[in-house]
């Protein structure tokens, strides 16, 4: 998946900017209060920068991360890595303006995780440069 970076401002349906970086690790830390077991990846590839990206779940079994992520419209699925695996729950996010789709955005992202009990993070969400959408 493909989420904002920290720093990065989004439009939201009011127009009114918004740190949607914030949003989306806030959202994120929330999920892990909400359901407090491990985090459990699994490195699946390299990104262009050498980096891990992995798919990661809470507990096991538990809900896949970056498809709970995509799906409250606070990433968007990155086909480069989940070969699309994420692509009909952005398309139901984005019908139901969910996250970022309630406004504009900017396809140019990037978040890393850092899970208790690891020295080194997996580089977990993508890093793009696209155009704006949804003006």
């Amino acid at each position: 998946m493909d989420a904002p970076e920290s720093d990065q401002l989004c439009r939201g349906d009011d127009s009114e900017l918004y740190r949607c970086g914030q949003k989306a690790a806030a959202a994120l830390a929330g999920l892990f209060y909400a359901i407090p077991r491990p985090v459990i990846c699994a490195p699946k590839d390299r990104d262009q920068y050498g980096r891990t990206v992995a798919v990661c779940k809470i507990g096991d079994p538990g809900p896949n991360i970056a498809h709970w992520m995509v799906t409250n419209g606070h990433a968007l699925d990155w086909p480069r890595y989940s070969r699309g695996e994420y692509a009909a729950a952005q398309r139901r996010a984005e019908g139901a303006s969910a996250g970022m789709w309630a406004g504009s955005f900017s396809r140019a992202m990037a978040i890393s995780v850092v899970y208790p009990g690891r020295r080194k993070a997996f580089r977990v969400f993508g890093q793009g440069t696209r155009p704006m959408i949804r003006l």
